[in-house]
C-alpha cells in the first residue's frame, strides 16, 4: 500500500539543505529523490496512470504542499529547479524497478 505523502511531506532526515553558490545555507529544504519516489507513484495514480513530466511535477508539488522557496530553488548544475531534477531521478529509479519487476513476473 502507498503511504499518503500529504502526511509526511519533506521530513528532516530525508531532505537536503540547498547551499547557494556563495556558500550561505538557504532555508529551502528539497526532498531527496528517494523521498519523492512514493509521491511520484501517488501522483501518477491520481493522474489516471500516466502524465507528462510537467503534470507529474505539479501534482507532486501539490501533494507535498511544497512552499514556493523550495519549488523555485534552482539546481546548481542544470537549468531546472532542484525539485524537477530530483523528480527526474525518482522517475528514473522507478522505471528501473518496474523493468526488473516486469522481468521477474514474466
Amino acid at each position: 500500500m502507498l503511504t499518503d505523502p500529504r502526511r509526511g511531506g519533506c521530513r528532516t532526515a530525508g531532505c537536503a539543505i540547498i547551499t547557494a553558490l556563495d556558500g550561505d545555507a538557504m532555508a529551502a529544504k528539497v526532498p531527496s529523490y528517494q523521498d519523492l519516489m512514493n509521491p511520484t507513484l501517488v501522483a501518477l495514480h491520481e493522474l489516471g496512470g500516466s502524465g507528462t513530466n510537467e503534470e507529474i511535477t505539479e501534482k507532486v508539488i501539490e501533494l507535498l504542499d511544497l512552499p514556493n522557496d523550495v519549488v523555485e530553488q534552482q539546481h546548481a548544475e542544470t537549468s531546472t529547479t532542484a525539485v524537477e531534477y530530483r523528480l527526474a531521478w525518482a522517475r528514473t529509479y522507478l522505471k528501473a524497478m518496474r523493468v526488473r519487476l516486469s522481468a521477474v513476473n514474466g
